[in-house]
């Protein structure tokens, strides 16, 4: 007798890790200071509460805005944690360093990367800085 096996299920017909919370970032728009520093604040919130311990990555990177430059200090490897208990929205500020420079806008952005117990639904914030 020959074995049945199950039906071949389409993909686009099923929903990928399902049941875990998705991770999503702000965007944030400052005005800089001609001296100091002034915070970018960026809102990383989760879609659901995780049901164990959840983390994902956030670095920073250069647009027309460089941390070599000056413009900003880089945040590299920092590690958000979430939980079952943990509040479902954290917030990640980046020292945005004035200067006498007449300049347009300038972007730099903070990325999400590296999720564990959570997707990745908006990975990227954009800062800009006028």
């Amino acid at each position: 007798m020959r074995e049945r096996r199950p039906a071949i299920e389409p993909l686009e017909s099923r929903t990928l890790l399902a049941g875990l919370p998705a991770a999503s970032i702000t965007d944030a728009a400052l005005l800089e200071t001609d001296t100091g520093t002034v915070q970018a604040q960026f809102s990383v919130q989760l879609s659901s509460a995780p049901l164990s311990s959840a983390t994902v990555r956030i670095d920073t990177a250069d647009g027309t805005a460089s941390a070599t430059g000056g413009d900003y200090t880089a945040v590299t490897g920092l590690v958000l944690n979430f939980g079952p208990s943990l509040p479902l929205s954290q917030i990640v500020s980046v020292d945005v360093v004035g200067d006498l420079l007449p300049e347009s806008a300038e972007l730099f952005f903070v990325n999400l990367s590296l999720p564990s117990g959570l997707t990745l639904d908006d990975s990227q914030g954009v800062a800009t800085k006028s």
